[in-house]
């Protein structure tokens, strides 16, 4: 795979020259970890320390921001005595997003994500959309690719070939 890219693009072979393998080429798929559970008594796990996606796109920081903003209000709650539903209110919430991020991240490695950024043709509406959510508009549930994501993806980059 790694020579395929390199002859696809003459600047970087030419850059390179000749050159031999020291190696067999090895591809890395997927860095995702998550804990088993991310809440529980006296304890919320917020960002990394829950869920660590990919490297990709860089989601950690709003992970982290949007998963801090989460537990606040079941930290404050608690600390008051009032009921907070962990699972509800914390857990789901947290998980849409991340489940985007996840999608999009697949799309990614499987070049989906490529053909819809760079289309020349639906541009526009369609990249705005998919831009905001790798701003970090991954919890918009206006946005259509916050749902269905990787399908959506998919049936959109296939249509983009097709063309």
């Amino acid at each position: 795979m790694l020579e395929y890219y390199i002859n696809r693009n003459p600047s970087i072979k030419e850059s390179i020259g000749p050159y031999t393998p020291l190696f067999e080429q090895k591809s890395i798929y997927n860095y995702a970890s998550a804990i088993e559970k991310s809440y529980g008594e006296k304890f919320v796990c917020i960002g990394n320390a829950g869920t660590f996606i990919d490297p990709v796109f860089s989601s950690g920081a709003t992970i982290a921001l949007k998963s801090a903003q989460l537990a606040s209000k079941g930290i404050i709650k608690d600390l008051k005595g009032e009921p907070f539903n962990w699972d509800k209110d914390y857990y789901q919430p947290l998980h849409f997003g991340i489940q985007t991020f996840s999608n999009f991240v697949e799309a990614w490695y499987e070049e989906t994500l490529q053909h819809i950024i760079f289309d020349k043709i639906h541009g526009g509406r369609i990249r705005k959309l998919v831009i905001s959510i790798l701003a970090g508009y991954a919890w918009d549930k206006e946005n259509p690719y916050t749902k269905n994501t990787l399908k959506r993806l998919r049936v959109l980059s296939k249509t983009i070939s097709e063309k």
